[in-house]
């Protein structure tokens, strides 16, 4: 996992591999050509309607729900992400497809395989452990709530060794650095 761009090629411990992995086969099949990835991108956002209507129908009315997707599709914040070769969509849309695990109470190992692929796309989704955790915790089913832990704390530790033995560091925990030092400790709770 190395910036093949930049002289001596130094490893890319700058970003998490889940969005450069999803791409992977993209490049496998189209080479350097940036709009194969735009459609890529594009095709994420254009089923992210249509995924998030098929979680809300369950919650909410048919209407309701065709309403919120509509708005959602609409969204000037989304349309200006058509084709934009970036993580928005995915995460939303593993968030998405999370959710619906988490509502569907099913396998602990889903709900994990869902974080950690969430937390390797953006390390932001480290923010979503607590309802991955919440609701089997609540119900004692420790088999669930150990796998969806595991599988995402698993995938936290194997990056941030491989990032300190390549680089000395672990730069997502800089940025935490950066963004709570000199606050009060239950300030990230606060965020």
């Amino acid at each position: 996992y190395l910036l093949f761009t930049s002289h001596g090629m130094p490893p890319l411990v700058i970003i998490t591999p889940g969005f450069p992995l999803l791409l992977l086969p993209i490049t496998l099949i189209a080479g350097e050509k940036y709009a194969a990835y735009e459609v890529f991108c594009l095709l994420i956002l254009a089923g992210l309607p249509w995924l998030l209507w098929s979680w809300l129908r369950r919650r909410s009315s048919e209407m309701e729900a065709v309403l919120i997707a509509l708005i959602f599709a609409t969204s000037p914040l989304v349309l200006s992400q058509a084709g934009s070769v970036m993580t928005e969509a995915t995460y939303t849309a593993l968030s998405v497809l999370l959710l619906m695990a988490l509502e569907a109470r099913g396998s602990g190992i889903m709900a994990g395989g869902l974080a950690l692929l969430l937390i390797q796309v953006r390390p932001a989704a480290l923010s979503l452990m607590p309802a991955v955790l919440l609701q089997a915790l609540k119900e004692k089913r420790w088999k669930q709530a150990a796998w969806a832990a595991a599988l995402p704390l698993l995938g936290v530790l194997l990056w941030s060794y491989w990032s300190y033995s390549v680089s000395g560091e672990v730069q997502e925990l800089g940025e935490f650095k950066i963004s709570y030092q000199g606050h009060p400790w239950l300030h990230p709770f606060r965020v």
